[in-house]
């Protein structure tokens, strides 16, 4: 947008009479007084948009997986997000989401439990887990491009990362809980 009204200012001056350019520019004047008011209006939401953009982008794993996904997302499909549509999920995330979690918590929660447990309980059941994860990985090499595989490596990382900064974590809890013995 930005891009666009430059352009179109461009043109503005570049084709139009200059003369009526510089009256309006003598009619247009700012004054300090105008632009610390403007400042003192925009700072506190800027720093706060800045805080919030470090936060997004700290590198933290935990951070990262949260935020891939949405980003993913909106490069793949960011062409069909109109204003009516995000104003239509906002409404059903404002109202219709937090009824169903508050009425359905428990059941989701337990369903979101077993197949946790089942998953991992097959996992531990299976003998052939090399052989799967091997197999698995030429699949994917072999059908998808490699944009994906670049965004899957990435995601990879970052969950082992996160994985090591969980354990890490937990040792350090375990250490701290076990008294010294004397």
């Amino acid at each position: 947008m930005c891009l666009l009204v430059l352009v179109m200012a461009f043109f503005y001056v570049s084709i139009f009479q200059k003369e009526k350019c510089l009256l309006i520019h003598d009619r247009f004047q700012l004054k300090q007084e105008d632009l610390l008011s403007f400042i003192r209006l925009i700072l506190p939401t800027a720093n706060t948009a800045i805080a919030m953009t470090q936060d997004i982008f700290s590198g933290q794993p935990s951070t990262t997986l949260k935020v891939v996904p949405v980003l993913i997302f909106t490069a793949k499909y960011g062409q069909y997000i109109t204003m009516w549509r995000l104003f239509a999920i906002g409404f059903f995330n404002c109202i219709a989401v937090p009824k169903l979690c508050s009425c359905y918590s428990q059941q989701i929660h337990r369903l979101g439990i077993s197949i946790n447990s089942y998953v991992c309980d097959k996992w531990k059941d299976c003998q052939h887990k090399k052989m799967i994860t091997f197999f698995t990985a030429t699949i994917f090499w072999n059908v998808f491009g490699a944009k994906q595989r670049i965004t899957t490596a990435f995601i990879a990382i970052v969950i082992i990362q996160y994985h090591r900064q969980f354990r890490q974590e937990n040792n350090n809890a375990v250490v701290k809980s076990v008294p010294e013995q004397p």
